[in-house]
């Protein structure tokens, strides 16, 4: 995962996102994975529903849209490069 993860950060530097979303979306991606502890393979969207559920309990509502989003942009590079 944390191969995974660089590339994408990479990636997003490459494409000329600022050093704040390039950390917001590290901090994002890391604070789920953390969550998950398991296979990125077997993640589906009962999965990102209970992660939400998880993070209602601390954040606000803009948050969560915030981290939804984050993780909707990594899952769907990951999907471009069949890593996941």
């Amino acid at each position: 995962m944390l191969n995974i993860l660089k590339e994408y950060l990479l990636d997003m530097e490459i494409k000329g996102r600022s050093n704040t979303t390039v950390t917001t979306h590290k901090y994002t991606v890391n604070a789920f994975c953390s969550w998950y502890g398991g296979d990125l393979n077997n993640i589906d969207t009962f999965t990102i529903k209970q992660y939400i559920k998880f993070c209602m309990k601390t954040v606000k509502p803009s948050t969560i849209n915030k981290k939804i989003a984050t993780l909707k942009v990594f899952f769907n590079w990951c999907s471009r490069r069949n890593t996941y």
